[in-house]
């Protein structure tokens, strides 16, 4: 058997509220541009759904993370993102 490593690989992250919560952030300009381009949109589980290219319509719930990785959306669960996902800091 092979094995076979993932490499690592930047992201970019928003955090859909909990019902009832503001954001914590404003919504980036990736999110925003995809918004208005009709892919990504709010469900009607307060959560996102996005057409994807290669996967079909992907849904999130609220406390789901939005994940940009430079050319497609995803979304994570919030247990699932802290098991995978570690915040970079970026270099002044």
């Amino acid at each position: 058997m092979k094995l076979y490593e993932r490499k690592s690989y930047r992201v970019r992250v928003w955090q859909i509220p909990l019902w009832g919560q503001a954001a914590a952030e404003t919504p980036p300009d990736w999110m925003v541009q995809s918004m208005q381009e009709g892919r990504l949109r709010v469900n009607s589980r307060g959560g996102m759904s996005y057409d994807s290219e290669n996967r079909g319509t992907l849904h999130s719930i609220p406390g789901d993370w939005v994940i940009y990785d430079g050319h497609e959306i995803d979304f994570c669960d919030r247990e699932s993102f802290i098991e995978f996902y570690a915040e970079v800091q970026e270099a002044a």
